[in-house]
Parts: C-alpha cells; structure tokens; sequence
C-alpha cells in the first residue's frame, strides 16, 4: 500500500505546495432560474436492483493531477452492477465531456450482474 500523501490519503493527488481552491462565491453556485428543468426519472431511488442491470446510471467527474496538467475524468457508472460502463478522459471540462462519456455507455454492451 503507497505511502499517505499530506491530506493522509494513500495515492492522493493532494499538493502541499499549493493552497487548496477556493469556493466559488454563492452567485456561481446559484442554479439557473431560467433553466428548464428535467423530470426526476429515477425518483432519487438509488438502491441497486440486480434484476434491472443497467437500466439506471449514475455519473462522476474527477479531475486527476498528472505532470503535464489536470485531466478531467467523466464516467458513467450502473447502479444496479457498480460497474463503469463509460468514460471519456480531456484536458479541459466541458459539456461535450460527459456527453461523450454517456455516449460510450450506451456503446457499451449490457452485462449481467453477479
């Protein structure tokens, strides 16, 4: 097991040399209230259910430290079978990211859960 980084997390990307990022003041995180806004399809109901693999997904973005630069991460992931069913990796966030990543889930074919 790698040794903990100054967070104490083994294999963080934390930097010690570098002030951690600010939150960003309230008006960016406001939500847009011209937005449209979408139907809750799932429900907020994120219990696995094995009989229905991929049927629902979840998504995360991360951004990873490398010696050339950040890379942002967007991945697709089944709730039912915990797997990663897509990805795409950039240099740069931006929506076409996690569009690409939904893309290569539905590439993906189905699995059954074990």
């Amino acid at each position: 097991m790698p040794a903990a980084d100054a967070a104490g997390w083994p294999g963080s990307c934390a930097r010690p040399d570098r002030p951690a990022p600010k939150t960003p003041p309230p008006h960016h995180r406001a939500p847009d209230s011209h937005a449209a806004t979408r139907p809750d399809l799932a429900l907020r109901d994120f219990k696995p259910d094995p009989t229905a693999a991929d049927t629902r997904w979840c998504g995360d973005i991360t951004y990873i430290a490398t010696e050339e630069g950040r890379l942002c991460l967007a991945t697709v992931i089944g709730i039912a079978s915990r797997r990663v069913v897509g990805w795409v990796a950039a240099d740069d966030l931006r929506t076409e990211l996690v569009a690409d990543a939904l893309r290569a889930a539905c590439r993906t074919p189905a699995r059954p859960v074990r």
